[in-house]
């Protein structure tokens, strides 16, 4: 009989746990559980935060927003027109080819370049990611203004006389640029997760608001979540049996705590015994005490990842905000020293107005790095305060200050001169020993164009280009940065400066002579109507339409480099292969002046590149040569040098012109023989 009863009682009992009563007991169970590994897994999103602040693709939209208004004052100075194929011409920017051998840059595989782009030169001695950028726009956005630039040039010889200041300076940027990713962490645009996380630490009920602006109530509130929930969750069953036995004694029964304990386990077992009608322990008892404990400690294990989840939030903010408030300090340290000395960084490098002396100051208090005992509430206040508009000039300042530093220091560091801004009606353009600040193995070169544009003529790998891109840089430098890679240059500010160099078919629709045809239209186009002003003007243009055939390439580039010699404001320079250019000299009255790159070839045929210019025509040809040091085979050079024989034969044939008189002229394809 008692073993029919027990089997309906066994068959009760799991209908009842079969029933939706338990069962939703048991989904709230595992909903706990999940909840448990939500927590877990935003617990390692935070430790991933903390670690990483955010990524580096944020890194960059945060500095060009910090960035922005101050590259847009920068901008409003310049107003020299220097379109963007000219920037990328001379790679200042941009490199071409990350390989050498492709760099254009460098005519052999000798000729190793030390920077990819002009802009790596400079930036290399900036500090900080925002100073790196603000030099970028500064050299974007040159000036023919040569007030201007005297100005900005006097800020550089300042601080050139004050080096105990540039020490000083460069230490403090070193120091602030371990400090800027958390600046741009407190710049960052808002974010739902970031700030459902970093507003787990302030009181969200809107009559509790008021207190966040306590830096008491702030740590109170935050240590009470911290250490006293795990505490009492800790302490909750303890609590349970303690209680009790206290009102007992009370309310004046004298029973000892032993005794009630034992009192305690009676009262349970004998529960036990009327469950299961005396038959022992069940597994409904297990089953119950086991959901007990399961909900026991997931409530321990929620306090505690609550509370380690809290630590890390906080540990994030009162770090980070520590290091923002010192960047700041020593911002405002750095302007108060610079100030004292004399030195001014923004007059002449961006709008009148846009940072003022009363602008670069922050009153924010001193932090400490967290400390769970410490009063950390007051960095938490400092987050929630942050002022990014009112802060945002400081960083304004410190970026400009770390761009206009970095170009006096690498002027010293690289033997850059400072540039002599003319203010002669004449078109001034003189360089003494002048290089190409990418490359390693330097050789300098002198040009004077003052009087005369240049027509450049010389073998294929002479440095034709990398000359024609030296003249550019240094003129793009000297009207941003007001130095330049020479000994000494003086120049009258260009307020158009356009190149030819590489043409690239853009619309894909073109040929590329059609596209050189329409780049040398638009050169023309403005250049007249810069002319009627006076306004200066600098053209370069390498191996002109060498892109169609000879004869038409010649007829269409003598035509356009003539025209150009009419412009008495604008200095022309022309590289060709076609030694009919060099009739210019004498076509146009001396407006154009002839210079040579020369190569040495040894009696066995060895190629020496010197990279020198010199006044003259040059009449070498090595693009055979060319192919034969390349490894070209045997045959291709035999019947190369054939065509060129039969062609070099008819050539000469056609140099001897005779005169009225009937005198003999010789030169090169009907040029004259003698320099230019």
């Amino acid at each position: 009989m008692s073993s029919l009863v027990q089997s309906s009682e066994v068959q009760t009992m799991s209908s009842l746990v079969q029933s939706s009563e338990v069962q939703a007991k048991l989904k709230s169970a595992f909903d706990l559980v999940r909840t448990y590994a939500l927590d877990k897994e935003l617990l390692e999103q935070m430790e991933t935060l903390e670690s990483e602040g955010f990524n580096r693709q944020d890194h960059t939209g945060v500095c060009s927003r910090l960035t922005e208004e101050l590259a847009g004052s920068i901008a409003s100075q310049g107003d020299a027109c220097v379109e963007d194929h000219v920037f990328t011409d001379v790679e200042m920017f941009e490199s071409w080819s990350t390989s050498t051998s492709m760099n254009p840059i460098t005519s052999t595989s000798s000729r190793h370049a030390k920077h990819e782009t002009v802009k790596d030169v400079l930036s290399g001695h900036a500090h900080l990611q925002g100073g790196r950028a603000t030099l970028s726009s500064i050299l974007r956005n040159p000036t023919s203004d040569a007030t201007l630039l005297e100005k900005r040039q006097a800020t550089l010889r300042q601080l050139q006389k004050n080096k105990p200041l540039i020490a000083s300076l460069s230490a403090t940027f070193s120091k602030m640029s371990a400090l800027e990713p958390d600046v741009m962490w407190a710049f960052r645009e808002p974010g739902e997760e970031a700030d459902a996380l970093y507003g787990m630490v302030y009181f969200q009920s809107w009559f509790l608001k008021g207190f966040n602006g306590s830096s008491s109530c702030l740590t109170a509130f935050a240590l009470q979540r911290i250490l006293l929930s795990p505490l009492i969750g800790i302490l909750t069953p303890l609590v349970y049996i303690v209680f009790p036995y206290l009102v007992l004694r009370y309310h004046g029964l004298p029973i000892g705590f032993v005794a009630y304990l034992r009192m305690l386990y009676r009262s349970f077992s004998l529960a036990g015994n009327m469950m299961t009608h005396g038959t022992g322990t069940s597994w409904v008892q297990y089953l119950s005490c086991g959901f007990s404990l399961l909900f026991y400690f997931q409530s321990l294990f929620s306090s505690f990842e609550v509370s380690r989840t809290l630590t890390t939030v906080i540990r994030i903010i009162c770090n980070k905000m520590n290091n923002v408030h010192e960047f700041m300090h020593l911002a405002c340290e750095a302007h108060r020293s610079t100030a004292a000395a004399g030195v001014d960084f923004t007059g002449a490098w961006v709008q009148p107005g846009f940072i003022t002396p009363a602008k670069v100051d922050f009153q924010g208090p001193a932090l400490q790095p967290f400390n769970l005992f410490s009063n950390f509430g007051t960095a938490l206040k400092a987050f929630r305060e942050f002022d990014m508009t009112k802060n945002m000039c400081i960083v304004q300042w410190i970026y400009l200050a770390d761009a206009v530093l970095a170009i006096e220091v690498a002027r010293c560091s690289l033997g850059f001169c400072y540039t002599t801004f003319s203010s002669s009606t004449r078109t001034t353009f003189i360089a003494n020993s002048l290089w190409h600040p990418c490359l390693v193995d330097v050789v300098k070169n002198s040009v004077d164009l003052t009087e005369q544009n240049m027509i450049l003529t010389g073998p294929n790998a002479g440095g034709k280009s990398t000359l024609l891109k030296s003249i550019l840089i240094a003129a793009l430098l000297s009207q941003s940065t007001c130095i330049a890679p020479c000994a000494s240059l003086e120049l009258t500010p260009f307020r158009l400066i356009r190149s030819q160099i590489n043409v690239p078919d853009c619309k894909g629709s073109q040929s590329l002579f059609e596209a050189e045809m329409l780049r040398c239209k638009e050169s023309l186009d403005k250049l007249r109507d810069l002319d009627k002003g006076g306004r200066k003007a600098l053209i370069v243009m390498d191996e002109i339409f060498s892109s169609t055939n000879v004869v038409e390439g010649i007829a269409g580039a003598y035509a356009v480099a003539k025209a150009l010699a009419a412009l008495p404001h604008a200095v022309t320079i022309i590289s060709t292969h076609f030694a009919y250019l060099c009739k210019l000299a004498k076509d146009t009255g001396g407006r154009y002046g002839n210079y040579k790159m020369q190569v040495s070839i040894s009696d066995g045929g060895d190629i020496t590149y010197p990279y020198t210019l010199s006044r003259g025509i040059s009449k070498q040809y090595i693009a055979l040569d060319l192919l034969r040091k390349n490894g070209f085979d045997a045959g291709i050079l035999e019947d190369a040098i054939a065509v060129r024989s039969r062609l070099t034969e008819g050539s000469e044939k056609n140099k001897c012109n005779h005169d009225k008189r009937g005198e003999c002229q010789t030169g090169v394809d009907g040029v004259d023989g003698e320099d230019k």
